[in-house]
């Protein structure tokens, strides 16, 4: 009894410190005053051994080939109690206590790694009577003490081997982490010597820095800056701006700068409010000096910016020799300074583009612009121009007018003096619209109508123009609150281009731009900017068979461009366009075939499989 007590304890306490290491198998042996534990790794067979107990467990390796391990453990019969029971049956400190160790499995590292792994994986201890020793002040026993010992020390000496190779793993993870920062600013370094840029030739550099120049400029987007150049933009002021910062970026960008005069051929000068200042004049005329010199007689675009006269002004002085290169000016300046500008108006003959505002008082009679006789664009927000510049022998010449300011009888005075133009751009009021017939422009072909103040202003001056030879219109009616107008325009439907902005949001407002667009049997580019476009405008544009809006509604429509618009409801609108684009690709012999549409972006990817047919049958679509 006293030894199958200790076994039937044995099987218990195993089954104990088993918990919480489902992959262990122990197998209890009985034998005379032997029992045997084997222990067995479910997950992979492999060995494992326990910390044994002095004088009590003896250790042998199986010799077949199973890899079980076999742990014999010593037990006599006052170990267990006298009446065969075994709930107070205490078992050696280290039955109770066994630790597990297996082989360290090295495939979860890298190979190259394995020699530097420990050869032995150690789980913490773990067993009740260590709990018990941890839950109160108990002492072990003599035996267990000396067990204690044993493995504080060994322990200790793990503890240090495994310290050394974690000071040299972290040794090695620092040199790692400095040889992959060196790496990485070799691959920097190299990826900026291989860089585009450094093979581009110098003609691909001269363009590229033009254009960020264009830009700065605002030459690259008349749509914003139509009348001068944007706020801020001054050649004399060094800070971050082009060409100055382009000729201080290397020794190849500068040279390149330095040898195209185009790039130092605007001169653009704002006077402001420092302009009587001597640090204003001490370092804008060593500026304007390095310009002129590096400009190597390149034509030059002028660009004077001033409230105050200018007339004795160094900078201005300095620059006034130069006139005779002089293809493009802006000017804004007083009176007294267009007076000052006169003396030098017999070198104006290659002045091709002209844009001129009066800074403060009106005054008539200025003959400055008396020899510009290759003036073909003029721009100008002065009423009567051709009164203020009376002497203006250009007039002829002229083939792109823009009258930003003035009353329509007044913009129509001054087109008297330019028989010959073709583009043609209008403000437009609603005031002073009152003239016997109306005003025939023999050779415009392009015509851009813009609202300013009230609605109604486009509608009444295309109203009072014959257009013979208008092919593209371009109308821009005032904002979002009011319903536009459009023209009863029975003297429009020759044109074959309309671009449109207005608003398109409301029932009348389709209406009264179907109503417009009903006679332009010849349009063949429609193009629409507006926000929140009703479906019902789309559902119109639609050609239906036996229907009469083949007819009316632009039948030759080839190209539509959507840019900058959208749709009341997204969804609808563009499944109404899809219908509307592909009743438009299957037309009868009477209309066109749409060719071509435009998209501020791209389309709905749960429309982009509806489009893909179109796309395989010839549409164009473009963002």
């Amino acid at each position: 009894m006293p030894r199958k007590a200790t076994a039937q304890r044995l099987h218990n306490q195993a089954a104990l410190s088993r918990q919480g290491k489902a992959h262990k198998r122990l197998t209890l042996v009985q034998s005379a005053d032997i029992i045997k534990i084997s222990s067995v790794d479910d997950a992979n067979d492999s060995d494992s051994s326990v910390c044994c107990w002095d004088g009590s467990i003896n250790h042998s390796q199986s010799t077949d080939d199973e890899s079980d391990s076999h742990y014999e453990f010593s037990t006599s019969s006052d170990e267990a109690d006298t009446d065969g029971s075994t709930s107070d049956l205490r078992l050696p400190f280290s039955l109770e206590v066994i630790v597990f160790s297996a082989p360290t499995n090295s495939s979860n590292f890298d190979p190259d790694l394995a020699p530097f792994l420990p050869e032995r994986t150690f789980q913490r201890m773990g067993s009740p009577r260590i709990s018990e020793f941890l839950r109160s002040n108990e002492g072990p026993l003599d035996k267990e003490r000396k067990e204690f010992i044993e493995a504080l020390a060994a322990n200790r000496d793990i503890a240090g081997i495994l310290q050394s190779k974690i000071v040299a793993t972290q040794r090695l993870l620092d040199f790692l982490k400095d040889q992959k920062s060196i790496a990485e600013s070799n691959k920097a370094d190299t990826a900026e010597i291989l860089r585009q840029t450094r093979i581009l030739n110098s003609d691909c550099l001269i363009n590229i820095f033009q254009q960020c120049l264009d830009e700065q400029s605002g030459d690259c987007d008349k749509e914003i800056h139509p009348f001068g150049p944007p706020d801020g933009a001054d050649c004399l002021n060094p800070v971050r701006r082009a060409p100055w910062s382009l000729s201080q970026v290397c020794h190849r960008w500068r040279e390149v700068a330095l040898d195209s005069p185009r790039l130092w051929s605007c001169i653009d000068i704002d006077f402001g409010v420092n302009y009587k200042t001597y640090e204003f004049y001490s370092r804008c005329l060593f500026r304007l000096g390095l310009f002129l010199e590096r400009s190597r007689g390149y034509r030059l675009r002028i660009r004077l910016r001033s409230r105050w006269d200018i007339s004795v002004n160094p900078i201005f002085v300095t620059l006034l020799p130069t006139s005779s290169r002089w293809i493009e000016a802006f000017f804004s300046l007083p009176f007294k300074s267009y007076h000052s500008l006169s003396a030098y108006r017999a070198f104006f003959s290659r002045l091709e583009r002209l844009q001129a505002s009066l800074a403060g008082p009106t005054e008539l009679g200025l003959n400055t612009f008396g020899m510009a006789h290759n003036i073909h664009t003029f721009t100008t927000d002065i009423a009567r121009p051709f009164l203020v510049f009376s002497d203006f022998p250009a007039g002829a010449s002229v083939k792109s007018y823009s009258a930003l300011g003035g009353s329509f009888r007044e913009q129509v005075s001054a087109l008297t003096y330019l028989p010959n133009v073709q583009d043609l751009v209008l403000l437009c009021e609603k005031s002073n619209m009152d003239i016997p017939s109306p005003v025939t422009l023999l050779h415009v072909q392009s015509l851009h109508v813009h609202e300013i103040f009230s609605s109604g202003g486009v509608a009444r001056t295309l109203n009072n123009l014959a257009l013979p030879s208008l092919r593209n219109l371009r109308m821009t009616l005032i904002g979002i609150t009011e319903a536009p107008s459009f023209p009863i325009q029975h003297h429009l439907d020759h044109i074959m281009t309309l671009e449109l902005s207005c608003r398109l949001s409301h029932s009348e407002d389709i209406d009264a731009f179907c109503k417009f667009l009903a006679p332009l049997t010849l349009l063949e580019t429609l193009s629409i900017h507006s926000q929140r476009i009703s479906d019902v405008l789309i559902h119109r544009l639609v050609m239906r068979s036996g229907s009469d809006q083949i007819v009316r509604y632009v039948p030759r429509l080839r190209c539509l461009d959507l840019r900058s618009s959208t749709f009341a409801d997204e969804r609808r609108g563009n499944e109404n366009l899809l219908r509307m684009v592909e009743s438009r690709r299957n037309v009868k012999e009477d209309a066109e075939e749409l060719k071509e549409i435009c998209f501020d972006r791209p389309v709905d990817p749960q429309l982009s499989r509806i489009w893909e047919p179109l796309r395989k049958q010839g549409l164009r679509i473009n963002y």
